[in-house]
């Protein structure tokens, strides 16, 4: 005959003994048998005599402060930003605290940097004008001043027109970067000093040069009265 023992357990742990089960060990010790399960890491209700059961959470470790020690030092490790080029918004940037003192270093939680930081985008090559815009609030946008964008676009009064084509660099630099001339480093590129006129480079069509003015090769022909598609290097073509 077995003779449970139904005394109240107030141990954190009891070793389960001949007869038992976890619904008398729970009443005795006023443990749900849940929180038994939980704290053993049972995916049942079957136990063994002599098994060790927790009836209480297992206890985390404490890390004691050492007092009596001299103020400590902080130290920011802060992590480095690549370069970036668009306007995008770099999300804040999360940085380890260190504590650092005589006999020991100590890291504390993250810190949070929320200041965003944001990067200026290149300009692009052109902008059509839309309706309402004025050359001062296109310079503005793209923080130009406005004799340059007179300059590069042969503009002597400050009028434009809606769907207007205006260059936002120096037209012969963006020709270089289009072209990309493959020519020995005695030759150069012959450039114009008029924003009206395109010099032809080597390996330009009147297709892309057309491309590159926003006209159609009709019209760049006609502009610059061409019979046929033949054009030279270094031949001087209206563009306006």
């Amino acid at each position: 005959v077995v003779v449970r023992d139904n005394s109240p357990i107030t141990a954190a742990s009891y070793t389960v003994q001949k007869g038992d089960g976890l619904y008398s060990i729970s009443k005795r010790s006023g443990v749900s048998i849940a929180d038994i399960r939980r704290f053993n890491n049972l995916n049942s209700n079957d136990i063994q005599v002599g098994q060790e059961l927790l009836l209480q959470a297992p206890e985390k470790t404490v890390v004691q402060t050492v007092s009596n020690i001299s103020e400590p030092t902080v130290v920011v490790q802060q992590d480095t930003l690549p370069p970036v080029k668009n306007t995008d918004t770099i999300q804040p940037v999360t940085t380890k605290e260190t504590t650092t003192t005589k006999d020991s270093t100590t890291t504390k939680k993250p810190v949070t940097i929320t200041n965003p930081v944001t990067v200026l985008q290149e300009k692009p090559e052109f902008h059509i004008v839309e309706q309402g815009e004025t050359l001062y609030q296109i310079a503005y946008k793209y923080d130009l001043e406005v004799p340059d964008l007179r300059r590069w676009n042969g503009i002597r009064k400050n009028e434009i027109r809606i769907g207007q084509r205006l260059f936002l660099r120096d037209p012969r630099e963006i020709r270089r970067e289009h072209t990309q001339p493959q020519v020995s480093p005695a030759v150069q590129e012959p450039l114009s000093t008029d924003p009206n006129v395109h010099i032809v480079a080597p390996k330009e069509t009147l297709y892309s040069i057309s491309r590159l003015y926003g006209l159609s090769v009709k019209k760049l022909m006609q502009i610059n009265g061409l019979t046929d598609y033949t054009i030279r290097v270094g031949q001087a073509l209206r563009v306006r």
